[in-house]
């Protein structure tokens, strides 16, 4: 049986706050990790909530919940907040081979100790599952990505819709496009192109 280890960090960063986010405002808003988090997003419109609907279509995929963390729109994330979050995600990640890695992400990730944090997020997943683990990837309509952070998943796929209505249909999206290339069906190629 394919496993698969699902996980979130979604925050829009607002540079213009000047007031710094703490882990507490994750914790208020989404804050789940393990049997948790299906109890929290089961039939909601969400990424989560999607990749859960995925999973009922494909019961041959065993599910592992990582942390999934979220909160709302506000100022770059305190000091520590940042690594404490993606502390709990890598630690899942490293304790085992995975046939493949869903991760549910804004886009915005701004920390007091990395300008794009997205960026340094999926450097240290692609890191330990190493080159050959399919990574799918969900963005937000805002997400700032560049062709570097493109390069590093397989699967990258962002919101069509504001208000966000398509967002449980993007995490759907991005993971048929990954079992399509697990398959060999697709090579799926990202290109940042700036209009």
């Amino acid at each position: 049986m394919p496993e698969i280890a699902i996980g979130r960090f979604a925050h829009e960063g607002n540079s213009f706050s000047p007031i710094p986010t703490p882990i507490d405002c994750f914790k208020h808003d989404e804050w789940q990790i393990g049997d948790g988090v299906p109890k929290f997003y089961r039939g909601t419109k969400t990424e989560i909530g999607g990749a859960l609907k995925w999973l009922e279509k494909h019961p041959e995929w065993k599910p592992t919940f990582l942390r999934c963390a979220g909160a709302p729109s506000s100022g770059v994330l305190a000091p520590g907040v940042f690594d404490t979050i993606l502390a709990d995600i890598t630690t899942g990640l490293s304790k085992k081979k995975w046939d493949a890695v869903f991760l549910s992400l804004h886009g915005s990730l701004n920390a007091a100790e990395y300008a794009h944090a997205d960026f340094e997020l999926l450097k240290r997943v692609r890191a330990i599952i190493g080159p050959d683990t399919p990574l799918a990837v969900s963005f937000d309509l805002h997400a700032n990505v560049s062709q570097a952070e493109a390069d590093i998943p397989d699967v990258l796929v962002g919101y069509k819709c504001h208000p966000h209505v398509d967002m449980e249909e993007t995490a759907t999206k991005a993971l048929d496009i990954m079992l399509r290339k697990i398959k060999g069906e697709v090579r799926p190629v990202a290109v940042i192109v700036r209009a």
